[in-house]
């Protein structure tokens, strides 16, 4: 039943922070997308860790095999998809790129990096 107007406003303000320190959620989150593998907070923890580092391509799809895809076949295609890193520029407000390359031995490496303005 709806309560009357001056038992509503009798909670006072430690009441209503314990009332929002229970209603929050401590477990994993899936995403509602059924399209996306990874969640918004897992995508950003794993692209800040390898922010700014040169990685083997082979070595990098072998880490994120199951949450993010990594092209090694194509040499003309990107080694990460873009929608992961538009994704990126939505959650961290960064304008995020990568960079294609090789080592001595010919194998494919990446690099991600924020974009500087």
């Amino acid at each position: 039943m709806l309560e009357s107007k001056p038992e509503q406003e009798a909670l006072s303000l430690q009441a209503r922070l314990r009332m929002i320190e229970e209603a929050e959620h401590k477990g994993p989150v899936r995403s509602v997308n059924p399209r996306q593998k990874i969640s918004d907070e897992d995508l950003v923890a794993i692209f800040t860790k390898i922010k700014g580092k040169w990685y083997r391509a082979d070595d990098l799809r072998e880490a994120l095999d199951g949450l993010v895809t990594v092209n090694t076949k194509d040499p003309k295609r990107t080694p990460i998809n873009s929608s992961y890193l538009r994704r990126l520029r939505g959650l961290t407000g960064h304008r995020w790129r990568q960079k294609r390359g090789t080592d001595a031995k010919g194998r494919v490496l990446v690099k991600v990096y924020v974009q500087k303005r």
